[in-house]
């Protein structure tokens, strides 16, 4: 690692915690404009949050570096399901975790309770649209462990198949599988 990542991982420049929602894309957005294409090293602590914006926060990162922009993710603490989403935007070698940074990568989560009442049609219709919304969040989320598996010695499907069962994963770990570049102990 170099000495100018050793200094920026030092300092980041944009530190987010807590549960993600949309505010973060704001202070995403926000930060990236003050950065004017210098590298930005984005701190993170996050139990999970909104799955959808942790896949805009994701989208906003790689559209950066499609622009020639870097940027670097510092995970600290823990980054839980959404922050991997988040984290997934990033390229492997420039993200790093904290030497007490777990991972949780698990698969999309839903609650939600079916009232059928009405005609037979009109419930069928519902249950359509209900197991659209399920077959399309299952399309994003493979997508997201595509990105997350891009240059790490997984395929995404292992991925899939470890996050059935609520995959933590110590930094050690995540380095020796390639999912992120290092341990950072500064």
């Amino acid at each position: 690692m170099n000495s100018a990542l050793i200094a920026a991982l030092r300092r980041p420049d944009l530190r987010l915690h807590g549960l993600i929602d949309e505010s973060w894309v704001d202070r995403l957005l926000t930060a990236f404009e003050s950065a004017e294409g210098a590298l930005l090293v984005v701190e993170v602590t996050t139990t999970g949050g909104d799955a959808e914006v942790g896949r805009r926060l994701g989208t906003e990162v790689r559209h950066r570096l499609a622009r020639g922009g870097r940027v670097a993710f510092l995970g600290k603490t823990c980054v839980y399901s959404a922050g991997v989403v988040f984290m997934a935007g990033f390229p492997p070698e420039d993200r790093w975790l904290a030497e007490d940074c777990w991972l949780l990568v698990h698969e999309r989560q839903m609650k939600t309770e079916i009232t059928l009442d009405g005609p037979l049609r009109a419930c069928a219709d519902q249950l359509r649209k209900f197991t659209a919304e399920v077959e399309t969040g299952v399309i994003l989320e493979r997508q997201g462990f595509k990105y997350l598996a891009a240059g790490s010695k997984l395929t995404s499907d292992e991925i899939e198949q470890r996050a059935r069962d609520n995959w933590y994963v110590s930094p050690e770990n995540a380095v020796d599988l390639g999912l992120v570049a290092g341990v950072f102990r500064g």
